[in-house]
């Protein structure tokens, strides 16, 4: 579970840098 919440920290952390729309993050919920 943990292992899981990295990836997704990484993944959201590079959507924020890219300037990604939030409808990214909510295919992640």
């Amino acid at each position: 579970m943990s292992r899981y919440r990295e990836i997704v920290n990484d993944i959201e952390k590079d959507i924020i840098e890219k300037n990604i729309p939030g409808v990214c993050l909510n295919n992640l919920n």
